[in-house]
């Protein structure tokens, strides 16, 4: 069913290690190398004191200067490894597509991975969502059908999809 996978980097953030997480970050690829790592590392804060652990790929090595790297390979028969989070986000995604949307055509696969985000990262904003939006909204430009398909165009094919 997945013969044509779309690769993305996934960042949890989270207040202890392994624990459960409070932020996601979602950047589609092309591939897992070094210059996909750095562009995602653009868009998350960190210091010298984060943690981040990985799946042993040789793409995160630069980080061991910058941050408290746990770069290894995962046992996924234990039960409480350092991908299982980013496992259940994946899997909770791949079930909204599949069980919601029935399937979505590839170039709006960013636009869906990214409201999961969205979502994730603001399901705990209650009454101050309808703040947060108005603020959000007052910023932005109203989009023409046209534009909104114009964009999503451009943004296939300068992706290479």
């Amino acid at each position: 069913m997945y013969t044509n996978k779309q690769p993305f980097l996934v960042a949890l953030g989270t207040d202890q290690l392994n624990n459960y997480p409070n932020r996601i970050k979602l950047l589609q690829v092309k591939s897992e190398n070094r210059e996909e790592v750095k562009r995602l590392m653009k868009h998350i804060h960190y210091n010298k004191y984060t943690t981040i652990c990985t799946d042993g790929d040789l793409a995160y090595r630069y980080l061991k200067d910058r941050v408290h790297l746990i770069n290894g390979i995962i046992d996924y028969k234990e039960s409480n490894h350092f991908m299982y989070w980013v496992n259940i986000q994946i899997s909770n995604i791949k079930s909204n597509i599949e069980g919601i949307y029935h399937g979505i055509a590839k170039k709006y696969l960013n636009g869906y991975v990214q409201e999961h985000a969205w979502r994730f990262n603001h399901r705990y904003k209650g009454f101050n969502l309808m703040f947060s939006m108005m603020r959000i909204i007052s910023y932005s430009i109203v989009m023409t059908r046209k534009m909104f398909k114009d964009y999503y165009n451009n943004a296939s094919v300068s992706d290479g999809l």
